[in-house]
């Protein structure tokens, strides 16, 4: 396969995603889960809970306005794109 074939910040294990749309709020809400499950297995703290309802919260909230980047979501020209 030729290098201009090949898709530009591909992952690693050939799954195609473009990097440059990862956004890091979302890893931090994927984070922030992966360390609540690990506390509550192993019988944590109690406030070790706010980490499920940061982690919701910011996942939800990214992924609602995640096509602009801004808060409201949507498209900022308020046309529709057909």
């Amino acid at each position: 396969m030729p290098d201009q074939a090949r898709p530009r910040n591909a992952a690693v294990m050939g799954i195609g995603v473009d990097l440059s749309t990862v956004d890091p709020i979302l890893i931090l809400a994927g984070a922030m889960l992966a360390v609540w499950a690990v506390g509550t297995w192993f019988d944590g703290p109690g406030w070790i809970h706010i980490l499920l309802t940061a982690g919701i919260f910011l996942w939800a909230w990214r992924v609602a306005t995640r096509k602009t980047g801004k808060p409201g979501g949507g498209s900022s020209s308020g046309k529709s794109a057909r």
